[in-house]
């Protein structure tokens, strides 16, 4: 067991209701782009950079607000850890790589047992509305840096130290990866993206250091954006 992880005050069940509030939230907001894209010249893939800014947003003030405000932890309790970016560059860049080749080759196998055309995952139905540089980059800026950040915050950083210390760090890392596929709502790649939720998780548990997770995610996420927009 990792001492650097903190034993967190908060509980399991706050992580969960509060994703559930995020998911109504955004829920309200897509309905009202939506209505924007209906009534304006404004470009989808815009109006996709600013749900995807909103989202992280609430998915890295929830645990700020329930573990920094409500129960006095620091931000350190959350896996920043100070001067940690450089020093995960390595370890997460290795882990990213190594994340995406092991979810690539599952989700091969997955279309060998499941045939059929499943449909294409939201992000990259927005990478096939790019069609500039400028759209390419906001796309990037998205699968790169904006869901990485939320993501890991609320996923490693926040809900698992809560179901570490409920459940133990075995339950607590695959209970943490199976919410974390559950919630990107694919069931045709539920079982590759849960066993890259388990890297993930082990990652932080092995590290402590969630900067690490965050360049492995955004590894991952970056190279799938590059042989998506090349094919």
């Amino acid at each position: 067991m990792n001492e650097q992880i903190t034993q967190p005050r908060w509980q399991p069940w706050e992580g969960v209701l509060g994703i559930i509030g995020i998911f109504l939230a955004m829920t309200v907001l897509g309905i009202v782009l939506e209505a924007f894209v209906e009534l304006d010249d404004i470009k989808p893939l815009l109006l996709a950079f600013t749900s995807s800014l909103v989202q992280t947003l609430f998915m890295i003030s929830l645990p700020a607000c329930i573990a920094v405000l409500k129960y006095r932890h620091s931000f350190r309790d959350l896996g920043f850890v100070k001067g940690g970016f450089w020093q995960a560059v390595p370890q997460g860049l290795k882990w990213g790589g190594g994340l995406f080749v092991t979810v690539m080759i599952l989700g091969i196998f997955s279309s060998i047992f499941f045939p059929g055309e499943p449909d294409l995952q939201d992000f990259a139905k927005i990478l096939l509305m790019v069609d500039s540089q400028g759209e390419f980059i906001l796309a990037f800026i998205m699968g790169v840096i904006l869901a990485p950040m939320g993501e890991e915050v609320y996923f490693r950083g926040f809900l698992y130290p809560a179901l570490r210390q409920r459940f133990g760090v075995k339950k607590g890392i695959l209970f943490t990866a199976l919410f974390f596929s559950f919630l990107h709502f694919d069931v045709y790649r539920f079982i590759p993206i849960a066993v890259g939720g388990l890297g993930l998780t082990y990652l932080y548990e092995k590290t402590g250091n969630l900067w690490t997770n965050i360049i492995a995610h955004g590894v991952w996420n970056g190279v799938m954006i590059l042989l998506i927009f090349l094919y």
